[in-house]
């Protein structure tokens, strides 16, 4: 949770009270840890209030001085966050208290959702005045009440994350620690949530929860307190795993854990509360969001942003239920409103590049419900993890889809102002990384567009989405938005019907609408194309997707390549304009196979024909790097910019370069084309052709290496695989034999490969007397290992694979 400046606060050495000449050490315990508490979590420059503080069994009593009057507070010493946070909320003025109560910065050390944690929580839990602080807090309760010291120690010392057989205390930066004699064997035993058989057990997420769930209703608080610490530390790896089926579990356990009202099981499971809400939020799951908010907002914690979170849930669910008033939820965005300014960062996204002001967030916010709106329109949802029952009706697609308009308007009248400053500083400086990329509130619109059958609309604002993202200025991204602009292309302008691929392209000709005729015109004229032969020179190029890897390669490193021009001196004119143009040329390409294949084999292109390896161009001497600027300069002053412009200026070095990488490479430009133009050599007709790619793209697609023959997840392949019966295994099966063969000579990450198990299958059914036993019998004797021995198991999956053979004749 980002602050507006670094926080200080009083040093740990002075008096938290002045007027007191001698503390005792619960009072000095307490100031350094509220101290700490305000100098990592708390914006501006605060000093300790004056106080005055005493226990009462397990609840740590404050008398806390306030502008207009002493204030007070009574809390649990293991619930120690909302402990500081109310003492430092309580200090304020009347009017700052009746809008924020108590300073709850956040209870988890994840608020924003992420797998990343906020660094300012992890300082805090690593200062050494927050530590002894409440160690001294924990020693003062050991007399009257060791139940709450062992339950503050075992938190504050993450005690139940911990696994293996050193018991001892360590704080966060695993610096040694030691609790009271007294309460030291209780501080350290391991609890039965999180035995010693768990140390070396590798679990999802979803498995952790299960398995402590069931202690959540238990009758000892350090085993619940366990119970919730092990929720709140899995929970930062709930990435791809299911967020509803996580939800469903942790909300077995919540309601018993909140029980308490108070202490450490209770503010940790506000904690779990608050960071799986905002995981939920990002992950369009608003219903059960909203109800996990709706458990923090009472306690303020962060309140700010979980108040914007809400109103961001209740947008999208008042939508959706109909209600009367759809501006209700405006009411906590005024609440939050009123607690900081629209200039304070704000969470944005959980994606960490997404770094933005409230304002940001308002517009963002509200273009992920325009969009989820039209989703749940189209009869889909937007968390993908949900199911979805029952498709809305012809008025309730038209009233989500009216309601999805207005909430898109309005986030791209908000965020206008701030894309066009973007705009203008990209094309001054060169990028504006910190929020042009976040093309959302366009890129709703356009889902709002089209879904309401404007495609001419949708896609100007498509476009205008991936104008924004050229200009972050970020290489992996140029092509955002491309797919939706291209497709809404071809709708606007359809291809002549029976038109064939200009490239070999898989999805095409294997859709069940192909006629034959088609497969077989598409056959002939893919296997014709010299697609494995690099041009003897530039010119020769030309219908080729050379142009295309080089002109893309300078549009993706256009920010960096603007950035050394400049710094040698060298005016290339306005970048965003010249990936405007250059897009149009690569929009042509980018759906091609062979294109898009080529990048990974000519990585870094541009780089690779001007300094024969890929490098850091801001690294080399000016004069080196100036034929490529120059190179540079040539495509954006060109007019056409088309592949013609692009091969110019490559010299028969230059294009040497080149022809050396595309030569070391081509064994892994295209496997499945390598098959498609071994089995067509073969005299396969197009429809033969199908089946073959048909059989052999699972196997491509999935590892299966432990399976000697189709079982198990690749049981299903055999379906497939019989298909090939129907061929002439006599011209099928040397064809897929030396295409093996070739496969086996490519290297791969840790060199040649051996063969695996599932390269034979299809030999089982494209059986040919003539020649698959002698290739198995080469098998056999690993000589298409590459001189590589077999593992124990590796030898096990060949000896089944072989035997699954044997059975077969």
């Amino acid at each position: 949770m980002p602050k507006t400046k670094r926080p200080v606060a009083a040093p740990a050495e002075a008096p938290a009270n002045p007027e007191h000449s001698s503390r005792t050490p619960l009072e000095i315990g307490l100031g350094r840890a509220l101290a700490a508490y305000a100098r990592h979590l708390l914006a501006g420059d605060r000093i300790v209030p004056g106080f005055a503080t005493r226990l009462d069994g397990p609840h740590v009593l404050v008398d806390v001085q306030a502008p207009d009057g002493p204030g007070h507070v009574r809390r649990r010493a293991s619930a120690y966050l909302r402990l500081c946070a109310d003492v430092w909320g309580q200090s304020q003025s009347a009017a700052e208290r009746a809008a924020l109560p108590s300073l709850v910065a956040t209870l988890t050390s994840h608020p924003s959702g992420g797998s990343n944690g906020w660094s300012r929580f992890h300082e805090l839990e690593t200062d050494p005045d927050w530590l002894e602080g409440l160690e001294a807090i924990a020693e003062a309760l050991v007399p009257g009440a060791p139940e709450e010291a062992i339950l503050l120690l075992r938190r504050l010392y993450d005690v139940d994350g911990r696994f293996g057989p050193d018991r001892g205390l360590y704080s966060r930066d695993f610096r040694k620690r030691k609790a009271p004699a007294a309460i030291a064997r209780a501080v350290t035993a391991r609890s039965p949530v999180t035995p010693e058989s768990e140390w070396m057990r590798s679990t999802s997420p979803h498995g952790a929860i299960k398995r402590v769930v069931p202690f959540a209703t238990s009758e000892s608080a350090a085993e619940r307190l366990a119970v919730a610490s092990r929720i709140a530390d899995v929970l930062p790896q709930l990435s791809l795993s299911n967020h509803l089926t996580c939800y469903a579990l942790v909300d077995k356990a919540l309601p018993a854990l909140l029980q308490d009202g108070d202490g450490a099981i209770h503010e940790v499971a506000l904690g779990v509360a608050q960071n799986l809400g905002m995981k939920l939020l990002y992950h369009r799951a608003y219903a059960e969001a909203k109800r996990l908010l709706d458990l923090v907002v009472p306690y303020h914690v962060a309140l700010p942003e979980s108040l914007r979170a809400r109103w961001e849930c209740r947008l999208y669910l008042d939508a959706c239920t109909g209600a009367a008033d759809l501006d209700a939820a405006e009411e906590d965005w005024h609440r939050a409103a009123a607690l900081d300014a629209p200039t304070d960062p704000s969470m944005v996204g959980r994606c960490m590049f997404w770094a933005g002001d409230v304002t940001d967030r308002r517009g963002v916010a509200l273009a992920r419900v325009a969009k989820g709106l039209v989703a749940r329109a189209e009869g889909g949802d937007p968390c993908k993890d949900r199911k979805v029952v029952r498709p809305p009706t012809a008025d309730e697609k038209a009233r989500l889809v009216a309601r999805a308009a207005a909430l898109s308007g309005n986030a791209l009248a908000t965020a206008a102002p701030r894309i066009e400053q973007d705009l203008e500083r990209a094309r001054a400086e060169g990028t504006a990384s910190g929020r042009g990329f976040q093309a959302e509130e366009y890129a709703a619109r356009a889902k709002v567009r089209e879904a309401s059958g404007d495609l001419a609309g949708a896609l100007a604002d498509y476009e205008a989405a991936r104008e924004l993202s050229i200009a972050a200025g970020l290489s992996w991204q140029i092509d955002h938005h491309g797919e939706p602009i291209r497709r809404l292309r071809a709708q606007l302008a359809p291809a002549a019907p029976g038109t064939i691929p200009a490239g070999f392209d898989p999805p095409w000709f294997l859709d069940p609408a192909r006629t034959a005729d088609e497969r077989e015109r598409a056959a002939a004229a893919w296997f014709a194309q010299p697609w494995r032969e690099f041009p003897a020179t530039p010119q020769a190029a030309a219908g080729r997707p050379f142009a295309y890897v080089l002109l893309r390669d300078a549009v993706a490193h256009s920010a960096a390549l603007w950035q050394v021009a400049e710094t040698d001196g060298i005016d290339l004119g306005d970048r965003l304009a010249f990936a405007a143009r250059a897009l149009v040329v690569l929009d042509r390409w980018t759906e091609r196979r062979d294109a898009s294949l080529l990048e990974s084999v000519l990585r870094d292109s541009h780089e690779l024909a001007f300094f024969g390896t890929g490098c850091a161009v801001d690294k080399k001497p000016a004069q080196e790097r100036r034929p490529l600027l120059d190179w540079l300069g040539q495509l954006v002053r060109a007019d056409p910019l088309d592949e013609a412009a692009v091969l110019q200026g490559l010299d028969s070095v230059r294009w040497t370069s080149l022809a050396a990488e595309f030569a070391a490479k081509v064994g892994d430009y295209d496997p499945l084309r390598d098959l498609f133009d071994a089995v067509r050599r073969a005299g396969c007709d197009g429809e033969a052709l199908a089946t073959v790619l048909h059989a052999y793209q699972p196997l491509m697609r999935n590892d299966w290496s432990n399976f000697g023959k189709p079982r198990g997840a690749a049981a299903k392949w055999e379906s497939l695989g019989r298909a090939l019966a129907s061929l002439d295994g006599r011209k099928l099966a040397p064809a897929l034999i030396a295409w093996t063969r070739a496969q086996q000579a490519v290297p791969g990450y840790y060199g040649l490969p051996r063969l695996s198990s599932k390269w034979l299958w299809p030999l089982y059914h494209a059986w040919s007397e003539a020649h698959v036993p002698a290739f198995l019998a080469e098998v056999s004797k690993g000589s298409l290992d590459n001189g590589k021995s077999l593992s124990k198991t590796q030898k096990a999956t060949r000896r089944e694979c072989l035997d699954w053979f044997a059975a077969r004749t």
